[in-house]
């Protein structure tokens, strides 16, 4: 089996906040995160303004529910990171 090397640009959380409003519909609470795409302090974002955000726990909850698709086409890093698994 082939070995690729992948580097998560910032946080993994950068991916999470690239789609707000999966955010918004698992903690019911508007949001605006600026700049995503370059976020390099996503994790602090979420920690400041969703004061019940505990990474172990949301992360998961909100990457089930959240539209790969959409993100690939939002993030260049996700969707290289999505080409990698799936030519797996």
């Amino acid at each position: 089996m082939p070995v690729h090397w992948f580097v998560v640009h910032y946080e993994l959380e950068s991916w999470l906040a690239q789609l707000p409003e999966t955010i918004e519909a698992a903690f019911g609470l508007p949001l605006r995160v600026p700049n995503a795409t370059e976020s390099r302090r996503a994790k602090a974002f979420l920690k400041r303004h969703l004061p019940k955000y505990q990474a172990m726990r949301d992360n998961l909850r909100l990457a089930r529910s959240l539209d790969v698709n959409l993100l690939a086409e939002r993030n260049p890093n996700f969707r290289e990171f999505r080409e990698i698994l799936t030519s797996l």
